[in-house]
């Protein structure tokens, strides 16, 4: 069977020896008129672990540069509402980023050679809500944790009265907890029960 059209999904996780498993078929594909359409999020690119490289957006376009192609971003968000959105745009901002890298690395090339290649990265993302996702909230708490104890404490506190004052106008369910790991999903769910 032969393959003229190829979707790639999550491309961000992408990593350079899968782009080079694909290379022959993705250019037998559009040397005969076929197509290569690939979609992802750079800022979504969480599997660098496993060799994912958010540079792959660039570099396939350089290597199948013979062939016609056209670069689309998308400028609209219908998926997240307003308030995180506009969060997302801020922390992703050119001025942020470029002051977020200043502040972890007291190293000058470091920074230059971070910043560079961050920014760049970052550069179209920006994105305006659909008009009917008007709602949405976003906090964003600072706790010491170099007192774990109380900083546990700090955080049961916080998430408890934010429950209580979302109760009003949402529902428990339409509400979520994101938590980097698993023993913070189970302290997290305790203090819930």
């Amino acid at each position: 069977v032969k393959t003229n059209h190829y979707l790639i999904d999550e491309f961000q996780d992408t990593s350079a020896l899968q782009l080079g498993n694909l290379d022959l078929m993705l250019h037998e594909a559009l040397s005969n008129g076929g197509t290569v359409f690939y979609v992802g999020d750079k800022k979504q690119s969480i599997y660098r672990f496993r060799g994912a490289k958010s540079s792959l957006f660039d570099e396939i376009i350089e290597r199948f540069n013979q062939y016609p192609h056209e670069l689309k971003y998308l400028e609209k968000n219908y998926r997240s509402q307003a308030e995180i959105i506009n969060f997302n745009n801020e922390i992703f901002s050119t001025d942020n980023l470029a002051g977020f890298i200043k502040d972890i690395s007291g190293n000058k090339k470091e920074v230059e050679s971070y910043s560079e290649f961050i920014i760049s990265s970052f550069e179209q993302s920006k994105q305006l809500p659909d008009e009917k996702n008007i709602y949405g909230k976003v906090e964003v708490h600072i706790i010491d944790e170099s007192k774990k104890s109380q900083s546990d404490e700090t955080i049961k506190d916080k998430i408890i009265v934010m429950l209580k004052k979302l109760v009003q106008d949402v529902q428990l369910g339409d509400i979520a907890i994101v938590c980097r790991t698993n023993d913070e999903v189970e302290t997290i769910s305790s203090w819930l029960i």
